[in-house]
């Protein structure tokens, strides 16, 4: 997860540096592309990820929850 989340860094990061290369307006799409890969990244990382329980989703039913299934 954490290599997908830096390889897609450097490849918006790279693809911005090429474009600015052919445009000339160097390191403004560097610096967009670093930025959209970041955004890309944690959007996929935050997807994967599952959400956390706390630690009551373990333990017994409350007495309220008890007397509901009798």
């Amino acid at each position: 997860m954490g290599l997908t989340f830096a390889l897609t860094i450097l490849a918006f990061g790279a693809l911005g540096w090429w474009v600015d290369g052919k445009l000339g307006s160097e390191p403004l799409l560097l610096i967009v592309g670093a930025l959209a890969g970041f955004g890309g990244g944690l959007i996929s990382m935050i997807k994967q990820v599952p959400p956390a329980r706390g630690r009551d989703s373990k333990a017994k039913p409350s007495s309220a929850e008890e007397s509901e299934s009798d």
